[in-house]
């Protein structure tokens, strides 16, 4: 059916939900998947650091030397732990951010389909009150 400017017909909203899931599936899903693999793997770098600052003979430092670099790799894996900590919550808050927006999305994509539904269902009961008054 085409519109009377000769058109195809438009949709009553302007997303296309497959268009959408298609969108979140290609390019929203893989960052998701990529940062939880990064969250992970600085929450057990991190895990591993203040193991290492906690017990020094897990293979974190290198022998007693003269006693610099004892001390020498407790500064270096204080910076690290500092470091890992902070960039380890915000990875873990981007996929929580990022699968927040992935459920909005999705609760909208359901909202487009009921209301195109409804609507939809609106038009079919004014086809059938014509058809009963046999216009």
């Amino acid at each position: 059916m085409s519109t009377p400017d000769g058109g195809m017909p438009k949709a009553d909203y302007a997303i296309q939900p497959k268009d959408v899931e298609d969108g979140i599936r290609r390019f929203l899903a893989p960052v998701i998947s990529g940062l939880h693999t990064s969250r992970d793997s600085f929450a057990a770098a991190h895990g591993e650091v203040e193991a290492g600052r906690g017990d020094p003979g897990s293979g974190w430092v290198g022998g007693e030397g003269n006693g610099d670099v004892r001390a020498a790799s407790a500064a270096f894996l204080d910076v690290v732990a500092a470091q890992l900590g902070p960039l380890s919550d915000e990875q873990a808050e981007m996929v929580t951010s990022l699968e927040e927006y992935e459920a909005g999305l999705r609760g909208h994509i359901d909202w487009i389909r009921t209301t195109e539904d409804r609507i939809a269902n609106r038009f079919l009961e004014i086809e059938r009150d014509l058809d009963e008054r046999e216009w």
